[in-house]
């Protein structure tokens, strides 16, 4: 507030009046925070026609997930939405829930958001509710939708978008790279340049990756490589 309007004197509230307004507000809000959220969404899809939002309840009457897409998403969407990657971050609120971002690259290489939600669980029945909200909030499924290897997020893509190609993060894939191959062999250095040169190219087949793959790892080291190749699935 200081920031806002200019110096301490102008804010006109002290840091005691500001506790006693948050300890009301809370007060006010009690157990209806989450109908209070539904209700802004849906007030805002009713008043802005290019705002859309869903919602899911579960059986207990608890909140069991929440989508929205505004103007600027959709706009982003329509122009840069080929590619898509979605990810849950886990459960890093007071409320205990998912928050899942919907994230793809403009044309100057920035991240930009293409879509919002939280969820309560990680099914695939979720997810499913989820793709099909998403869908239908922007009118047509991405050419590729981007994920980590959670079998869940995987029914779920199969399931609700067949026309587009699912890809696996290759951040994922890498930070797993040593639990899969062992830690002597990822950590030679002529290992990781060779893996390098096969896997930052879009030069090459499946059939070449799976040849140059096999023909990567020293004799001395084979022992260390844990089948199935966890690169694999990148080029599905």
């Amino acid at each position: 507030m200081k920031s806002l309007c200019g110096n301490f004197e102008d804010v006109g509230a002290t840091k005691t009046d500001f506790k006693k307004y948050k300890r009301d507000l809370n007060k006010y809000i009690g157990d209806n925070d989450a109908e209070l959220a539904m209700q802004r969404l849906k007030n805002k899809q009713k008043h802005l026609s290019n705002f859309s939002c869903d919602y899911v309840v579960r059986v207990d009457g608890i909140l069991g997930g929440l989508f929205w897409a505004d103007e600027y998403m959709k706009t982003n969407y329509f122009t840069f939405g080929d590619v898509v990657a979605f990810d849950g971050t886990y459960r890093s609120n007071k409320y205990d829930m998912i928050s899942v971002p919907f994230t793809g690259v403009d044309n100057h290489n920035r991240n930009i958001t293409l879509g919002a939600a939280i969820l309560g669980n990680e099914t695939a029945e979720m997810y499913k509710w989820l793709l099909q909200s998403y869908v239908k909030a922007f009118g047509f499924a991405p050419l590729v939708i981007v994920t980590n290897q959670d079998a869940a997020m995987r029914r779920a893509v199969e399931d609700v978008l067949p026309t587009s190609r699912h890809k696996l993060c290759m951040w994922h894939i890498w930070d797993k790279l040593t639990s899969k191959v062992g830690s002597a062999l990822c950590n030679t250095i002529d290992f990781k340049k060779q893996l390098c040169r096969i896997v930052w190219t879009y030069a090459i087949t499946p059939a070449e990756f799976e040849k140059e793959w096999h023909a990567i790892p020293p004799a001395e080291f084979v022992i260390f490589v844990t089948p199935p190749n966890p690169l694999t699935e990148f080029y599905r």
